[in-house]
């Protein structure tokens, strides 16, 4: 589960303890507990994503990530120089990435775990249609249940989201020559981009 879709199920308790839908003699301690971890989470996930509020556009990261890194280096002793890279694609350039890695998704990197995917006809091997309307897409998951699970997610968040959690070298395939990446690594993108994590080997 992401960060951010805990941080939404936190939020969603908390509402729970406060409108009395759950009774508790210490309701209000508790709604507050758990907003305070839900916005906890959203900040990590602002940092992981490099856009909270003490981004450093520079670097590609947040200060606050730039800043921890350091210190754990500094004990270390182990200060070495750092190169990061943004990648800024065009829209024309996003279409080509997104259409690549659900097709090559699709038709054999992870149709061993995803039973069926409802678009609500909407094409997932259109890359246009998915940068431009980034559609819910419901992943029905064969995780060894008597129903398959359901992930709701966007079909370009997807994309992104999974992207942004790959390693730096394949990071750079996918900007730089997508044709490099092989149906483990699409399989790889849809994975972290849906759990946060890769989850079926």
């Amino acid at each position: 589960m992401s960060k951010e879709a805990y941080a939404d199920s936190l939020e969603h308790w908390a509402k729970c303890f406060r409108d009395g839908t759950l009774d508790d003699s210490f309701a209000n301690e508790i709604a507050y507990l758990l907003e305070d971890k839900a916005h906890d989470l959203r900040i990590d996930w602002q940092c992981d994503r490099g856009i909270c509020e003490y981004s450093d556009r520079k670097n590609g990261r947040c200060q606050c990530y730039n800043e921890e890194s350091k210190k754990a280096a500094d004990v270390r002793g182990d200060v070495q120089p750092t190169v990061n890279l943004i990648h800024a694609p065009t829209k024309e350039e996003w279409i080509e990435i997104a259409e690549c890695i659900w097709v090559g998704a699709l038709e054999g990197g992870s149709n061993y775990w995803i039973e069926y995917i409802d678009t609500g006809d909407n094409d997932l091997k259109e890359g246009k249609e998915i940068v431009e309307k980034n559609f819910e897409v419901i992943m029905h998951v064969d995780d060894g249940e008597p129903q398959p699970t359901r992930w709701y997610r966007n079909s370009f968040d997807v994309i992104v989201d999974g992207i942004t959690l790959l390693d730096g070298k394949r990071q750079a395939q996918v900007f730089e020559d997508i044709g490099q990446l092989d149906a483990y690594d699409y399989d790889l993108i849809i994975q972290l981009g849906t759990f946060g994590k890769e989850v079926f080997c």
